[in-house]
């Protein structure tokens, strides 16, 4: 415990593997390291007693130094060093200690020097979801400059068996909200660990990742390299973050399985059946797997990218080198700490928790809500415009200059930068986000609004047609003819259709707040709709200039331009109702189903979830 690790003192602070540092620091030992400057000499680090002894097997007044160190492989399961003990009377004489997953050393260790009750004992400690490291020794006779080339599997053999240490990992306290936040959600949670099979369904217990009332179901690799498959059941576990129990897994007989049921496998079984099992078998342990451990970096990696294989959108969070090709693999990497996995991972968290996991998914659906509402509100602006010239150029008239620019640069632009500042909904939802833009959903939404811009554009200017003041254009071929009663009423009509449809495309639940909380938004609105009602109710003489920069004809009748502002508002109700109730509608989403005669899922995971048999994996033949 206090020389088989690799820590190292930066800035005066012990800096390393979490575990390593809670084992040295459990030892009291003090870890002495060459000063700097001194790389051109060989000066080993040196790992001091505290007073009172350094351990049942060296003796008490004694001091390690770290001669060669066998850093900590996934694909082995363990690491090693070699030290020296000062002082001694024989130079060559030198220790190995060696340190690992239990199963992995108690086979590189004397039989003789392995308790008979090994297996049960390790068994009941991982069963309480405890992390159990085995630890072993062997004198080393051997120069110092041989042990400096000597191979791994010289040094790591003949070893004895010296201990298990057993550490209590809590969970924190984030760790339950999030993971019922997420299940509730409709979001399946995987887990991928280097730790024994047993801690880890433990953890997922206490975590709620398995439910009490759900079946696991572990699949182990027999000595023929086939598969078999066993139910776990539940027991009692040590108290969690909050003092609460949790549930532990015991064997129970396969006749009591009960659905729903949930996977687990190390990462010996995972390579077996990835390999030799059909691909019905593994597609379908894929998809109700919920615990692999013992993983290596690379089948975390290679699970990932099987998952996404079969339509899984995969979110990974990792802390450690050996997660560091799972979180380039996901659609999503997120490193909770700012060591090796940040460099690989797209987003690194300041709170070393997966409290970050619903806001990166609340984030990520309001930026692609807000991004659809912004594509569909350029969109729908480009076609309200071209549908106002359409008409007025069929009375050979059209916008001026300035009704251009108040449209482009003042209502649009306005709206357009104001839209994004929306924040996240603060929880998560079943139903996810539309996923494409050339959807049929989206397809409607510009179809319908479309629609009912023609239509009140087309009603407006009918309803100018009707007025006994009316006069009709006598378009004149020389000019433009831009100040004319079609103009002025097409134009007060379509401003206010671009703030109706920027206010009915900023729906917010449930994916966004809700709109009164941008306060940006709340602004240009509050500036620019009293600006339209101005440019559509004010007289004649008042601001003068303004109707002749425009190039707007005043109303003989005031109450015609209030019938304007009513019509107006009779669309912004319409569109918002669209927008806000109907097209998101359960009964919509049912008919879209219909007229695309889809009747079963596009994903694969969805297909392969409804064909596993009753009775399966008990009737496979892995």
């Amino acid at each position: 415990m206090a020389t088989t690790h690799s820590i190292a003192t930066i800035n005066g602070k012990l800096t390393g593997d979490p575990i390593d540092l809670k084992m040295f620091q459990g030892t009291g030992w003090v870890l002495r390291e060459p000063p700097p400057g001194s790389f051109d000499t060989l000066t080993p680090t040196i790992a001091c007693p505290p007073k009172g002894g350094g351990g049942e097997i060296l003796g008490s007044e004694v001091e390690l130094a770290q001669l060669r160190m066998f850093t900590f492989s996934s694909d082995l399961q363990r690491m090693s060093v070699i030290v020296r003990v000062a002082p001694t009377s024989d130079p060559k004489q030198l220790h190995v200690f060696c340190k690992g997953a239990p199963e992995t050393i108690c086979q590189l260790c004397r039989p003789n020097s392995v308790p008979g009750d090994f297996p049960e004992v390790l068994g009941s400690l991982t069963q309480q979801g405890y992390r159990v490291l085995a630890v072993a020794h062997r004198p080393l006779h051997m120069a110092w400059h041989k042990a400096e080339r000597v191979k791994r599997e010289v040094v790591e053999c003949d070893l004895r068996l010296a201990g298990l240490v057993v550490m209590q990992n809590r969970l924190k306290s984030q760790t339950t909200p999030v993971m019922s936040s997420l299940s509730h959600a409709g979001i399946r949670n995987v887990m991928i660990t280097g730790d024994h099979l047993l801690t880890a369904v433990c953890v997922a217990r206490e975590c709620g990742m398995i439910p009490s009332t759900h079946s696991v179901i572990v699949a182990e690799t027999t000595p023929t390299s086939l598969v078999s498959f066993r139910v776990l059941g539940e027991g009692r576990s040590p108290t969690t973050e909050s003092g609460e129990e949790g549930t532990t897994p015991l064997i129970i007989k396969a006749g009591d399985l009960q659905p729903p049921f949930h996977m687990a496998l190390d990462g010996k079984t995972f390579s077996v059946l990835r390999e030799s099992s059909s691909q019905d078998d593994y597609q379908r342990v894929l998809v109700k797997g919920t615990v692999f451990a013992r993983m290596a970096p690379d089948q975390k990696a290679q699970l990932v990218r099987d998952l996404q294989s079969i339509g899984y959108g995969v979110a990974m969070c990792g802390d450690g080198a050996n997660d560091c090709g799972a979180l380039k693999a996901a659609h999503a990497g997120i490193s909770l700490s700012e060591t090796e996995a940040s460099v690989a991972s797209p987003f690194t968290s300041k709170i070393p928790d997966i409290s970050c996991v619903p806001i990166l998914l609340r984030e990520g659906r309001c930026a692609l809500v807000t991004s659809f509402s912004i594509f569909k509100f350029m969109a729908l602006y480009s076609l309200a415009e071209f549908i106002t010239v359409s008409i007025l150029y069929s009375y050979e008239s059209n916008l001026g200059d300035w009704q251009y620019l108040y449209i482009d640069l003042v209502l649009v632009f306005a709206f357009s930068v104001v839209m994004g500042y929306t924040g996240p909904h603060p929880h998560l939802v079943k139903r996810r986000p539309l996923g494409t833009l050339a959807g049929v959903h989206v397809m409607l939404s510009l179809g319908l609004q479309t629609l009912l811009l023609i239509v009140f554009q087309i009603s407006a200017l009918l309803y100018l047609q009707k007025q006994p003041w009316y006069q009709p254009l006598n378009p004149d071929p020389e000019s433009r003819n831009i100040r004319c009663s079609e103009n002025t009423v097409l134009f007060q009509i379509s401003i206010f259709q671009y703030v109706a449809l920027a206010v009915s495309l900023s729906t917010a639940a449930p994916y966004r707040r809700p709109l009164y909380t941008n306060v940006w938004f709340l602004l240009a609105l509050g500036i620019l709709f009293p600006l339209n009602i101005y440019l559509t109710l004010a007289p004649a003489h008042w601001w003068t200039w303004l109707w002749e920069w425009l190039q707007m004809k005043p109303h003989p009748s005031l109450w015609f331009s209030v019938a304007i502002v009513e019509l107006a508002l009779f669309n912004f109700l319409i569109s918002h109702l669209l927008e806000g109730y109907i097209l998101p509608s359960e009964c919509v989403r049912v008919l879209l189903r219909w007229v695309r005669c889809k009747t079963k899922p596009r994903n694969k995971y969805k297909h392969l979830l409804s064909s596993i048999p009753p009775n399966w994996p008990f009737t496979s033949h892995s």
